[in-house]
């Protein structure tokens, strides 16, 4: 598939006008704007959408009429876009040649010093992430906090997914520098997900403040939500990765962190059962 279709009218940097040296900018000052990330994707999904429609009409019309030849299925499937795979189909072939992170085709008025370091799932849905993130009742708090997240850290488009290392140390070292980690509250995926777990550990260990972000759903889903996680909760060494090797390398670096995993279980419950959440939608448990 013709990803340069796809990116069209996104304002993505020519790969012949990049360059890049992993030392050209830390890791905690990659901030991209965030209304630039959003549109981006939805610029690909738009034009994705239009080479199905160009598809379906070319496959109705090879079935009715002689010397229309079928066309050939696109690649990419329409669907509901997981974070994981956006960053397979469409980031990892927008920097293959030049090894570099998105953040280096970003134009540059588009990227600053991030405010916020985005804690997200990559098997949620990709654009839920990004819609919560920006919904007014988000944007309200940060304007009664005094807070500015015009532009995030947000690992797709920050890290360089070709040269993936001590990923680990590499986010607690970034929300340390950024001192602010956003949460989409997305169900409980944030709490089944050993990424998210660690980086919501790493923040209290930094003394990072946390906000989460809540979709608009009413306290008694998110008492479920709370409530289903507690219920099912038996250790930290249970939650998913996309990839084993990561699972391998937060695992150490928590027992590294806390001296066992029983340690930060025992800290991960603490945290969660007495009052990191929201009060206006954790449950109150009868005494």
């Amino acid at each position: 598939m013709d990803i340069g279709r796809l990116v069209q009218n996104t304002n993505l940097l020519p790969e012949e006008n990049c360059t890049w040296n992993e030392k050209d900018v830390p890791l905690e000052d990659r901030g991209v704007s965030l209304s630039w990330l959003a549109n981006f994707f939805y610029q690909v999904d738009r034009n994705l959408s239009e080479v199905w429609k160009r598809y379906d009409e070319q496959y109705r019309a090879s079935e009715y009429f002689d010397g229309v030849p079928e066309p050939n299925r696109p690649e990419i499937e329409l669907k509901p876009w997981t974070t994981a795979a956006f960053v397979e189909n469409i980031i990892i072939p927008l920097t293959k040649k030049l090894k570099t992170p998105l953040y280096a085709r970003v134009p540059i008025e588009f990227r600053g010093k991030p405010t916020m370091f985005l804690s997200h799932t990559w098997s949620e849905n990709l654009e839920l992430t990004l819609n919560i993130t920006q919904q007014p009742m988000q944007i309200n708090e940060m304007k009664r906090r005094n807070l500015n997240w015009s532009f995030i850290w947000i690992d797709i488009a920050c890290y360089n997914q070709h040269l993936v290392e001590n990923i680990s140390e590499d986010m607690k070292y970034i929300i340390s520098s950024i001192g602010f980690v956003g949460i989409p509250m997305l169900y409980s995926g944030a709490f089944s997900r050993l990424w998210c777990i660690w980086e919501f550990l790493c923040a209290y260990i930094t003394k990072a403040e946390i906000q989460f972000l809540e979709v608009s759903s009413s306290a008694s889903d998110y008492g479920r939500a709370y409530d289903y996680f507690i219920s099912t909760f038996r250790s930290i060494a249970d939650a998913s990765t996309t990839l084993d090797k990561d699972k391998v390398q937060i695992l150490a670096a928590i027992v590294k962190t806390f001296g066992s995993i029983k340690a930060a279980d025992k800290y991960f419950l603490e945290l969660t059962d007495e009052g990191l959440t929201e009060d206006r939608w954790k449950p109150r448990h009868k005494q």
